[in-house]
């Protein structure tokens, strides 16, 4: 289901969580590309003299977020790397639009590639999805212990 980032963010908000886990099944050029991706937020470079004293705590939020979310996305990675039927799982980081908007860490995992007609028949399947969802929450719970 595609939510709105205004949806995504009262999501978040309401739920008040440690960290913002966005799930997506992506697209690639590439018709065989396979395995999960990770990606959390790069942070932000500011030019430190030019903003407010409110600017300044808005960068070190943000910056603080995105190191949070990327120990936790490679803690992620670890997890399905060792128990995972989703494949290879690359984490990487990237302007993440959410992240400018919530004061928690974001991290979007693609699932799969559904320009991989292989994985988007295995998507389509209810009791693959549920192996996927068991998968991603033992990953999470594990990710969690390791604070």
């Amino acid at each position: 289901k595609e939510l709105s980032l205004s949806n995504r963010k009262a999501i978040a908000q309401t739920a008040g969580g440690n960290f913002f886990i966005s799930l997506h099944a992506g697209y690639s050029v590439t018709p065989r590309a396979q395995g999960v991706s990770i990606f959390t937020d790069q942070g932000v470079q500011s030019a430190e003299g030019r903003l407010s004293s409110s600017g300044k705590e808005q960068v070190l939020k943000r910056q603080q977020a995105a190191e949070r979310a990327g120990t936790f996305g490679y803690r992620l990675a670890q997890g399905l790397g060792e128990n995972s039927v989703l494949g290879n799982v690359l984490v990487r980081s990237c302007p993440l639009l959410l992240q400018r908007e919530l004061d928690m860490p974001v991290i979007l995992i693609e699932v799969a590639y559904l320009s991989n007609i292989d994985a988007a028949t295995l998507l389509s399947e209810e009791e693959y999805r549920e192996q996927v969802s068991l998968t991603l929450a033992w990953a999470v719970a594990n990710a969690m212990k390791q604070r």
